[in-house]
């Protein structure tokens, strides 16, 4: 496949060992048509794929977030206050 061929599909039918897929068609990216939520995202991701270019959020964004997440969980354990800074944890 590569780079030159993207492929998206949905389970059509299941029920036994293997489950039948109907392919879907991957709609082009318009930014003017920027949409919230998942839908938004997917779009985005695969024309920056395409095109080259940086997506609007990125895995070092979520390592972020993430870094956050567990900050808040080992404070609750503490019952204190941490730092989590920018240290990745």
């Amino acid at each position: 496949m590569g780079a030159e061929h993207y492929q998206v599909q949905v389970v059509s039918k299941t029920g036994g060992f293997i489950s039948n897929y109907e392919d879907l068609q991957i709609p082009e990216y318009d930014a003017k048509d920027k949409v919230e939520g998942h839908a938004s995202l997917i779009k985005e991701f695969v024309h920056c794929v395409r095109m080259g270019e940086k997506p609007e959020t990125t895995c070092t964004d979520n390592i972020k977030s993430l870094n956050m997440v567990f900050g808040a969980i080992e404070s609750a354990k503490r019952q204190s206050p941490i730092d989590i800074g920018n240290d990745i944890l």
